[in-house]
């Protein structure tokens, strides 16, 4: 079993990766950047990129899902000019907030399951990601 320079298998720190992204994204992209600066491993490097591609790839939505919510509100700020309408909107049923804990949620699974894949040395299929990192780095 391959080793990092740390002492740990290669698998470990893959998974480590994944993890850790679950729980916070600044000590994540500080363990990708030692991988990319200081390990061996083309496939921890790989997975350390994967994870960053991953946790940006659903910091992206959540920006989106964002974004609309701020168009929506400036909407409502230019139908509240009309002189004599008071027309306030709101997203039905607070969908925003839906579709935000629904992206949280399967970044959550996403990153899961990765890092249970690593742990024996593969890797689960993310299409967005895999399709990034092959245009890019192959």
């Amino acid at each position: 079993m391959q080793k990092t320079n740390l002492g740990i298998s290669v698998a470990l720190m893959g998974a480590g990766l994944y993890f850790l992204g679950l729980f916070s994204f600044i000590p994540a992209f500080l363990l990708a950047a030692y991988v990319l600066l200081r390990e061996e491993s083309a496939w921890l490097k790989r997975n350390a990129i994967r994870m960053v591609v991953i946790v940006i790839g659903f910091y992206v939505l959540h920006v989106g899902v964002d974004l609309l919510q701020e168009i929506w509100g400036v909407v409502n700020c230019i139908l509240g000019w009309i002189p004599f309408l008071n027309l306030h909107f709101s997203f039905p049923l607070n969908l925003d907030s839906i579709a935000n804990y629904i992206i949280s949620f399967l970044e959550n699974i996403v990153l899961l399951l990765s890092g249970f894949k690593a742990l024996s040395g593969n890797m689960i299929k993310v299409d967005f990601a895999d399709k990034l990192l092959s245009k890019h780095l192959d």
